[in-house]
């Protein structure tokens, strides 16, 4: 699974670029970059729970937009707490909510 995000870098675009299309004053600075391979395989064991986001959220004090953050794996980072506290609630191993697909 090779998925690639949009990645804001700043940059100026070259004379040449400019010339050939003008929107690339807004163009230059987006590049395709990799995603990382972990996957969160937080739906599946909501899921697998009959427990909704919400629900999960009040148990492990974590507000609802960064877990929400997390299911979808637009995070770049996850706190021991944070995945100490989710295993807990969801009894699970890190193991069965994080995996690596290359």
């Amino acid at each position: 699974m090779s998925a690639t995000r949009k990645k804001l870098v700043v940059r100026r675009p070259s004379p040449e670029e400019k010339e050939a299309d003008p929107r690339a004053v807004l163009l230059a600075g987006i590049q395709d970059v990799p995603k990382h391979h972990i996957v969160v395989r937080l739906d599946v064991l909501l899921a697998e729970r009959k427990m909704t986001l919400t629900e999960l959220a009040n148990r492990v004090g974590i507000h609802l937009t960064n877990l929400s953050k997390l299911k979808t794996g637009d995070v770049s980072f996850v706190r021991l707490e944070t995945l100490d506290a989710l295993c807990r609630e969801l009894e699970c191993q890190p193991g069965d909510l994080l995996v690596y697909d290359a």
